[in-house]
């Protein structure tokens, strides 16, 4: 199983998975112009991590702002790790990290979390 990393930009988040903790992390901001390219490589990784899963892993998601595009994209990710999870028996939990005044990223959380059956913890942080 590979390290995966991608550098945080302006528009697009941290994403990071840390074979060593079996963490895959997602930061930032997710505002692309084209989120497709940019998920794109991100999907594909998934794949390859499909032939050979760990048995555990730990899905952490701390974005401050996505918008439309990148929110269909995520949801890709979501079902690919759905896929994981399911096929591969791959016991996986997620946490779901919001700033504590923005209800609107705690409902889209909760939207996730009601169409998979991986765990889904809710996170809220201090706005800084």
């Amino acid at each position: 199983m590979n390290a995966y990393y991608l550098k945080p930009t302006d528009t697009t988040p941290l994403v990071q998975f840390d074979p060593s903790k079996n963490e895959l992390k997602f930061v930032g901001r997710s505002i692309p112009e084209d989120s497709i390219g940019f998920y794109e490589p991100i999907l594909k990784w998934l794949a390859e991590l499909a032939i050979n899963p760990p048995s555990k892993m730990t899905i952490s998601f701390d974005l401050e702002y996505f918008n439309t595009s990148s929110s269909k994209c995520l949801l890709d990710v979501f079902r690919r790790l759905h896929d994981i999870q399911q096929s591969f028996r791959c016991e996986m939990e997620l946490l779901w990290t919001y700033e504590d005044d923005n209800e609107d990223m705690l409902e889209i959380g909760e939207e996730y979390s009601s169409l998979f059956t991986c765990p889904f913890h809710f996170i809220a942080k201090p706005v800084n």
